[in-house]
């Protein structure tokens, strides 16, 4: 069965037309994947590395390891706290799962503390 009949369009599931493009004619004994996110605060020196995901949705192998090497490579050259977290939930976020990626730990927030934490404050 096609992509778009099972996820919707094939844009949409390989997250863009480069994306596609690399599936369709490069090697298959990569990972290719689009980061949702990479913040910093420059006060508190932290970057973060997030992947935004639906409740449904599950985490390749692949990319859980590139995930956590992206981690010690940023953590390694910049100088900054590095996390790297999973948010797995679904719009509008009244709750979504901060999972994070190196440590494993994983815990429920509501809309408020994800802010609170999308916002460095805690």
């Amino acid at each position: 069965m096609k992509h778009d009949k099972i996820r919707g369009s094939e844009e949409k599931y390989y997250g863009s037309g480069l994306n596609k493009f690399i599936a369709e004619n490069c090697k298959k004994n990569m990972t290719v994947m689009n980061i949702d996110l990479i913040t910093y605060d420059r006060d508190k020196k932290h970057i973060r590395i997030i992947e935004s995901k639906h409740l449904n949705e599950r985490t390749g192998y692949g990319q859980g390891i590139l995930l956590k090497l992206l981690h010690t490579l940023f953590e390694k050259i910049s100088g900054y706290k590095v996390t790297v977290f999973i948010v797995r939930g679904n719009p509008p976020y009244d709750f979504a799962y901060l999972e994070n990626v190196v440590t494993g730990k994983r815990k429920k927030l509501e809309k408020e503390a994800l802010i609170r934490f999308l916002n460095y404050e805690k």
